[in-house]
């Protein structure tokens, strides 16, 4: 359910709201669909029905559902967030926790569920570190019987993460994957994992940083060894388990160890074939010297 502000649609300037100014306003809109002779009406951008008028006022006149949308109003970055389920980045709700009692718990929960649901759904989707993060920063107004709902859709958006991780992982290289591999192991995506609350998300966490290290395999000894390390270096970041840490930290220094034994060799190739030519010129010029003498 969309949450739509009475206080937003009603236009009353004068303060304290009074039941008659309630009631001239409701008539006001209600004859506005006579004289448009249309099914609804627009008001602030938002499509009403003649239902939904009647509903929105119908909360109005009940005083304990009035305070609450003034508490709501009173946090114009909570409002915002209801009606359009979008946060933008660092923003903060402001309302204290004085006020979210119980009942406002249950009056608030369906319309910040569903806000809650359509802002972490499409965050995730569009890699957006920095408004997921912000929402997960924010205070959570649910009961504990809508917990289950706003946490399930960015478990299904993790899994699917973590799956395509670990396809990636099994292909014979993972080149044809590249720019794929970029955003789901880059600091965006590597952000998004971090925020998650340990005590929802524990298990995804793990997933996520044990795949990442199986595709680094592909990486060093298919692509870029360095890329490898770099990408190892900051999946360690991670609060994944202690197991998968030691896992992750355990295959960095085997690549490390490989890259330097590799630059080691190639050093010493470089060096025995500069070695190799000295000797080769030194031979010549001893050649040309001793011609030279000969014939003096």
């Amino acid at each position: 359910m969309s949450y739509i502000s009475p206080l937003g649609l009603v236009d009353i300037a004068d303060q304290p709201i009074t039941p008659q100014k309630l009631l001239l306003a409701k008539r006001k809109m209600l004859a506005e669909f006579e004289l448009q002779e249309a099914t609804t009406i627009e008001v602030n951008g938002t499509e009403l029905s003649r239902n939904d008028v009647l509903e929105l006022f119908k909360q109005l006149e009940q005083e304990k559902h009035f305070d609450y949308h003034q508490l709501v109003a009173s946090d114009p970055k909570l409002l915002y967030f209801l009606e359009h389920g979008q946060l933008e980045y660092k923003e903060k709700f402001t309302l204290s926790s004085y006020h979210v009692t119980p009942e406002f718990l249950a009056w608030i929960s369906p319309y910040f569920k569903k806000a809650f649901i359509q802002c972490s759904t499409t965050t995730l989707r569009n890699h957006d570190m920095y408004s997921f993060v912000t929402l997960m920063m924010n205070p959570v107004y649910v009961t504990p019987q809508d917990e289950y709902a706003i946490w399930e859709p960015i478990h299904q958006e993790i899994t699917i993460v973590c799956n395509r991780l670990s396809e990636i992982s099994n292909l014979a290289s993972p080149y044809p994957a590249m720019q794929e591999i970029k955003t789901l192991t880059g600091p965006e995506q590597m952000g998004i994992i971090k925020s998650l609350p340990q005590e929802h998300f524990a298990e995804q966490i793990d997933t996520y940083a044990f795949n990442v290290m199986c595709v680094t395999v592909g990486i060093f000894n298919k692509i870029d060894k360095d890329w490898a390390v770099e990408i190892l270096e900051s999946c360690q970041s991670i609060p994944a388990s202690n197991a998968t840490r030691d896992d992750i930290l355990n295959k960095k220094s085997e690549m490390n160890r490989i890259r330097y034994a590799s630059a080691e060799t190639a050093n010493s190739s470089d060096s025995g074939t500069s070695w190799g030519t000295i000797r080769l010129i030194l031979f010549i010029i001893f050649i040309i010297l001793r011609i030279a003498t000969c014939n003096a």
